[in-house]
Parts: structure tokens; C-alpha cells; sequence
């Protein structure tokens, strides 16, 4: 008879957690998160050396660049303290899944069916922005502008010339797109992503849904509330764009369909 016990994996041990109401797996997931959490970073630093550089000058982008540069080493050296421990094809693997759950990725679920919706519902949403939702908020927002947000609009239609990122054509508005996009709406995904993961393990699903609700109200508004310097229908209008933005985010899991609508927005607007 043989004296083999079954074995018992890490996993199992964690799973068979003292707390019966804390997921075990947010054990484990804890280097994703930092590698998920320093790879956001690093890519804002990094998508807004454009325009901070067509905005504020040359020297501030460079300070911009360095920090992401020196960022970046940060990030590789936290992949490779992971790797020494754990192989390099898992940290790989974690490094990847690090990228998609702050929406570096297609569309999920990855399917033709899915790709052609999100095209859709992405067009629509731009075509809405310029169509029905402005003359709604045209109708209920403040238009005027003050003298000192007219000089700010001033100062906006320079960026397309100033700095060395305003000589190479649409380098500063796909700039401030990707890094606005990943501000905004890249915490949407993770959240998503890890309450899928880790947190629904643990809490009842409608805390998890109420967390990203509340985060994607707080997010929208900011967003928003953020452009009040060009004037007050453009701060109303974004305030509702960022919540449509944010809903794409979080229906498809990706930066890809907000980052396409804002660009197509940004490309038509004239305020």
C-alpha cells in the first residue's frame, strides 16, 4: 500500500484561509497589482512628454521624459526581482496580464462579432458628443467665456506649433488623448479587472458594482470638471463624454474604443 499523500499546493493552502471573507487570492495577486500600478505610471509619464512639451516647452518635456525613463528602470527592476523568483515565462505572463488589466489590450472578448459592436457603439458615441448630447448641454450650460478663458484657448491653438512634439502633425492631440485616456479611464479597467480576479471572490457582488460606480461618477466628473478653463459648456459636455467613455471602458475592458472616440472628438472640435 502505498504511504503517498496528495499533495497540497500553495494555492490550496491560501484558498484554506483562517479569514473565510478575504479572499486568499489577493495574496497572491499583490506583485500584479504593483506591476499593474507601475506600468500605469510609467506609460502617463511617458504619453504626456508631447504635450507637456508643445504646452510648457522643451526643457519640461525632457524633465518628463527622464522621470518616465527613470521610471521605466524602476518597472524593469521589479520585473526582474520577480523573475529571479519565479521564472522568466511567469513573469512575462504577469507582466502581460499587468498591461490588460489597465486596458492595454483589444476589446474582450476578442471576437469579430465583438470588435464590429464596439466599432459601432464607438462611432455612435462620438456622433452623439457632436450631435444630440452638444445641443442638449448647449441648451443648459453657460456658453460665454471669460477674458482669461479665451486666453486659454489662446494659448491651446499655439500647442500645434510650439515644442518640437507641434511640428510633427497630430503627435500633441494623440498625446493628450492617450494620456487623458489612461488618467481617467485606465483605473476604470483595473477596477474591473481586479473585482472580476480578487475582489468577487471574497465580497458580494454588489459592493464590487458600487465601487466602480462610484469610481466611474468621481472619474467622469473630474475629467470634466478638469476643462471649466476653456469654458463652462466645454466642462459640462466633457463631464457627460468622460461617463460615455468610461462606460466603453468598462464594457469592453480596454483604453482602445475611448482612446478612438476622444481622438475622433478632439479632431472635430473647434471650442
Amino acid at each position: 500500500m502505498s504511504n503517498d499523500k496528495p499533495r497540497t499546493s500553495t494555492g490550496d493552502l491560501l484558498v484554506a484561509s483562517t479569514n473565510p471573507r478575504r479572499p486568499a487570492t489577493l495574496k497572491t495577486g499583490f506583485p500584479r497589482l504593483c506591476l499593474a500600478v507601475l506600468l500605469w505610471v510609467f506609460l502617463i509619464f511617458f504619453a504626456g512628454v508631447p504635450t507637456i512639451s508643445a504646452q510648457e516647452g522643451n526643457a519640461v518635456g525632457l524633465g518628463l521624459l527622464v522621470l518616465a525613463i527613470i521610471w521605466g528602470v524602476f518597472l524593469l527592476c521589479m520585473l526582474a526581482l520577480l523573475g529571479s523568483s519565479h521564472g522568466a515565462r511567469a513573469t512575462v505572463a504577469r507582466a502581460r496580464w499587468a498591461a490588460r488589466s489597465i486596458g492595454c489590450t483589444l476589446p474582450q472578448p476578442r471576437t469579430i462579432v465583438m470588435l464590429l459592436a464596439v466599432t459601432i457603439v464607438t462611432l455612435a458615441v462620438t456622433a452623439l458628443l457632436r450631435g444630440p448630447i452638444l445641443d442638449l448641454v448647449v441648451a443648459t450650460a453657460r456658453t460665454d467665456q471669460s477674458p482669461a478663458q479665451r486666453a486659454a484657448d489662446a494659448d491651446r491653438s499655439t500647442w500645434s506649433t510650439s515644442g518640437w512634439a507641434g511640428h510633427i502633425p497630430g503627435l500633441t492631440l494623440m498625446s493628450g488623448v492617450v494620456f487623458e485616456e489612461l488618467m481617467f479611464r485606465g483605473p476604470l479597467v483595473a477596477a474591473v479587472v481586479f473585482a472580476r480576479r480578487y475582489i468577487r471572490s471574497g465580497w458580494p457582488k454588489w459592493a464590487a458594482r458600487i465601487l466602480i460606480a462610484v469610481l466611474w461618477i468621481f472619474l467622469g466628473y473630474e475629467f470634466g470638471i478638469g476643462h471649466d478653463t476653456f469654458s463652462a459648456l466645454n466642462a459640462a459636455l466633457m463631464v457627460v463624454a468622460g461617463l460615455l467613455w468610461g462606460v466603453l471602458a468598462i464594457w469592453t475592458k480596454s483604453l482602445l474604443p475611448s482612446i478612438a472616440s476622444h481622438a475622433l472628438y478632439n479632431l472635430f472640435a473647434d471650442w
